[in-house]
């Protein structure tokens, strides 16, 4: 009986022992089995982003041909208007109203005007391309010139040591090579900007002069080449009390803007409740409640 039971245990053992062997088997083949999967699920990752970064990269270009083939349909197409043919016969036009940068430009009267101006300003040269941008050619002839109730001014812009000539005849007209164009109808104000003032213009008074300036430059952050949005700057003041005395405790400046006017410089500097105004030989301040808001607020 001994006997009997000692070879059952023998045996039981035998197949434990079989058993654990086999499990610890299949354990290992499952975390190789897991190593793996994970190892694959690693390229297929891999490769989903090298897709998708050159699917980004097949869009760019298809974008790019896109454009490149809408360039070239348009060159293809024969002239439909004058501007085109013009645009033909004197390729360096087309700088006019596109994001050409300048180097600077020149503005003055007449060849060799010793009052010529030199403008630098990156604010100002912003301005040139959409003042400049041809909108139509003109089809009139003028055999005893152009008459204009403005100054004429030259532009002069230069760009890669080359010179491009503009004239400024009329509000909104320029001539070139002998052929007129209509542009924005303030291009003249960037002269008036920039030029001595003519003796027969008199403005009394710095808000007068100011809303008779060329541009305003906003805090130093752009320039605005407007009639409208100038005296929009100082239209508040019309109504504000002026002061005889520098008032005291105006509080933090929040705005300071400069004014071109004809050559000069002219400076509002707005506070809170009160606006300072000098240049020109002149100083003026002015109270106005809420100046901080009335002289600063801008519409799109």
């Amino acid at each position: 009986m001994r006997g009997t039971i000692a070879c059952l245990v023998i045996l039981l053992l035998i197949v434990l022992f079989v058993g654990f062997e086999k499990s610890n088997h299949y354990k290992q083949v499952t975390i190789n089995q897991a190593s793996k999967i994970t190892e694959l699920q690693s390229l297929v990752n891999e490769n989903l982003v090298k897709t998708d970064n050159f699917q980004v990269l097949l869009n760019g270009k298809m974008t790019e041909i896109n454009r490149l083939s809408e360039q070239l349909r348009k060159a293809m197409e024969p002239p439909t208007t004058k501007l085109d043919l013009v645009l033909l016969e004197i390729p360096w036009l087309q700088k006019l109203g596109s994001n050409t940068k300048w180097d600077h430009i020149t503005i003055s009267r007449y060849e060799g005007d010793p009052a010529a101006k030199k403008v630098e300003d990156p604010l100002f040269l912003k301005n040139v391309n959409w003042l400049l941008h041809l909108r139509s050619v003109g089809t009139v002839s003028f055999s005893n010139g152009y008459h204009s109730d403005i100054d004429n001014y030259t532009y002069d812009l230069y760009q890669d040591g080359n010179k491009y000539s503009i004239k400024v005849i009329d509000r909104g007209v320029i001539e070139i090579e002998n052929q007129y164009f209509e542009v924005d109808e303030e291009v003249h104000l960037l002269g008036a900007a920039f030029m001595p003032k003519p003796p027969y213009i008199k403005h009394d008074g710095l808000i007068a002069k100011m809303a008779a300036s060329g541009a305003v430059n906003r805090d130093d952050q752009y320039v605005h080449v407007s009639g409208f949005r100038t005296q929009l700057r100082v239209s508040p003041l019309t109504d504000a009390k002026q002061l005889n005395n520098e008032p005291g405790n105006v509080g933090g400046l929040i705005e300071r803007n400069i004014f071109y006017y004809y050559g000069q410089k002219l400076v509002m500097e707005v506070f809170k409740d009160h606006a300072k105004l000098s240049g020109d030989g002149e100083l003026e301040w002015y109270y106005i409640k809420n100046a901080g808001t009335m002289l600063t607020v801008d519409p799109g």
